[in-house]
């Protein structure tokens, strides 16, 4: 839902940017074919997840569009020290982010509740990663609200904005 909310909602023309795992699945299962003039971009880092902030954020910064990101908890987890340089140099980017504590989509593998899961796989950090972003000087909300997500999206702040959307592992991995 997030992903097909986000993708809907990114203003056109723009640049989104999608994070390896979970969210570059859920885009490509749930992005309609449109006339929307929206440039879709990756970035797999060396192991999948690293550096995708300070891509999307270099992207943002020279690309004259609007520019929005759908990441996944741990990629920014890998990479969260660039959110400082978007406040500092006021990158005008909207940033969000699938929290669903950890490694989701490992609960679609087979090793899934086993003895050692969630140690090694799952992950968990327990982080509001909204406060975090605060905390490194960018705007951010938690929205649980899908009108309110769209509404953050398809408006270009000033400066960062970090948008935490929170989800249950356990509920995605029924939901695919």
């Amino acid at each position: 839902m997030v992903a097909r909310i986000v993708s809907a909602a990114t203003p056109d023309p723009g640049v989104l940017w999608v994070a390896s795992s979970m969210p570059v699945r859920d885009l490509d299962a749930v992005m309609p074919l449109s006339e929307r003039r929206t440039r879709v971009l990756a970035n797999r880092g060396a192991n999948g997840i690293d550096g995708f902030v300070s891509t999307v954020l270099g992207s943002a910064a020279v690309s004259g569009t609007a520019t929005v990101a759908l990441a996944g908890d741990l990629s920014v987890l890998h990479d969260v020290g660039a959110l400082a340089t978007a406040a500092r140099l006021s990158v005008p980017v909207t940033i969000v982010t699938i929290n669903n504590d950890g490694g989701g989509i490992f609960h679609l593998l087979p090793q899934a509740g086993g003895p050692h899961f969630e140690r090694h796989w799952g992950t968990a950090h327990g982080l509001e990663l909204s406060a975090v972003a605060r905390a490194l000087g960018v705007e951010s909300e938690i929205v649980t609200d899908a009108r309110r997500l769209a509404e953050l999206v398809c408006t270009t702040p000033r400066g960062p904005r970090f948008v935490e959307v929170p989800t249950d592992r356990l509920e995605n991995a029924e939901l695919h």
